[in-house]
């Protein structure tokens, strides 16, 4: 079908989650399940992703050319030099919602494409008896250099847990745990960041 600047149809993100969501999902969807669902479209129907924002953001040639180009490099899987696919394009989600009461900021999920279920989710929590429980349970272990944040005796971690494979609309209960460091795996410095602040706003 031919696709010009007047559709005879009018194209939103209902016709676009209700085409690809499964069945059991009735409306009205909420508002994080919207989003999130017109964004994986953009991975899982590209043309019918860029004919929507196309239409709807009236782009120029030289936008539509640039938003065709993120769209086509948003599609490439990352993959090893021997050619295996590490993983396949996904799609993060941050919520500010706190699932658990030690979180202390909402929940940020890195969702699969072509499953439902979540990839892999990422929280800033408490080390409590809780946490350490999990750790223990899941034989993983931190050190001081691991923490995020400190105050008051109150200790932050960084927690990724990645989900196995599921069906849609359900998440596993097999999951792998792993503390993110902030120097060896994100190479960021906590006590720069506390100088260039402290300069920043004048505290002593």
């Amino acid at each position: 079908m031919k696709t010009g600047p007047k559709i005879p149809t009018k194209i939103s993100s209902d016709d676009i989650i209700r085409s690809h969501c499964p069945t059991f999902f009735k409306p009205p969807y909420g508002a994080r399940t919207r989003i999130s669902t017109c964004a994986s479209i953009g991975l899982v129907d590209p043309p019918m992703y860029f004919t929507y924002c196309n239409n709807q953001f009236n782009f120029t040639q030289e936008q539509a050319e640039a938003f065709s180009r993120s769209l086509d490099a948003a599609q490439e899987p990352v993959m090893a030099k021997n050619g295996n696919v590490l993983y396949p394009p996904y799609i993060v989600v941050c919520h500010d919602t706190r699932y658990k009461e030690n979180n202390f900021t909402g929940l940020t999920r890195i969702l699969g494409v072509g499953k439902f279920g979540e990839f892999c989710t990422f929280s800033l929590e408490e080390v409590n008896p809780t946490l350490l429980g999990e750790l223990k349970r899941k034989s993983q272990e931190f050190s001081p250099e691991d923490v995020f944040a400190e105050y008051d005796g109150h200790k932050v971690l960084g927690v990724l847990r990645v989900y196995a494979p599921t069906n849609a609309g359900k998440r596993s209960l097999k999951y792998e745990l792993h503390v993110v460091s902030l120097k060896k795996d994100l190479n960021i410095s906590p006590e720069q960041i506390e100088k260039e602040a402290r300069s920043r706003y004048n505290i002593d």
